[in-house]
């Protein structure tokens, strides 16, 4: 069964982009110029392993992370990552195994 005029099999996993870590310079970057706060939430869409949720709940304090990633095996890694820090940061990611692309966006 295809969805209409993707071309895409409902079996099969749609990807967006492969999988492609960010090197700790262009996530030390990235979060520099995001200038996170305690009262933002970082959404990672296609969060691979979790690392830049992870790094950024870690450097800031009282940051809410939400990552979403469609593969489970990224998805499992990421939760495994988030899993080794300590309960106040790891309290504050939240991974979810999901397709992007079938998340309702409603104002």
């Amino acid at each position: 069964n295809m969805e209409e005029g993707s071309g895409i099999q409902d079996d099969e996993v749609f990807k967006l982009a492969p999988f492609n870590p960010s090197s700790d310079q262009i996530q030390e970057k990235a979060l520099e110029l995001l200038k996170l706060s305690a009262d933002d939430v970082l959404f990672d869409l296609g969060c691979g392993d979790g690392r830049l949720l992870c790094s950024a709940a870690e450097k800031c304090p009282g940051l809410r992370c939400v990552g979403v990633e469609v593969d489970p095996v990224f998805a499992t890694r990421a939760k495994e990552r988030a899993e080794k820090l300590p309960s106040d940061v790891r309290s504050r990611i939240d991974i979810r195994l999901e397709d992007v692309l079938k998340i309702p966006m409603t104002t």
